[in-house]
């Protein structure tokens, strides 16, 4: 375990994590950091909390997109495999009848 000190839009976090997980967490920060500060620049709100708030749903909304479009993907490479082995089978079948 480390303590990895971040910056988050002022707000200083000392925060432990596993040795390793360092430069994510450090990347992760800096990426809510500046979601926080295009949502203030924006005037969207003048309050902290509001705009860690804010940032948070909009991350979380990310996050939801790519889950979905990974479980598109899988659902998707499933289902060629499904189609292939049906072939496969159905070749199979053919040439020992043949």
């Amino acid at each position: 375990m480390t303590t990895v000190d971040l910056d988050i839009y002022g707000q200083r976090f000392l925060v432990r994590a596993p040795a390793n997980e360092r430069e994510r967490l450090e990347e992760a920060s800096h990426y809510v950091d500046q979601m926080i500060r295009q949502l203030d620049q924006a005037g969207t709100s003048r309050d902290t909390g509001r705009l860690a708030i804010q940032a948070a749903l909009m991350i979380a909304v990310e996050l939801f997109k790519l889950k979905d479009d990974i479980h598109a993907e899988v659902g998707l490479t499933e289902e060629v495999k499904r189609r292939v082995n049906e072939i496969i089978e159905k070749l199979d079948y053919t040439l020992r009848t043949l």
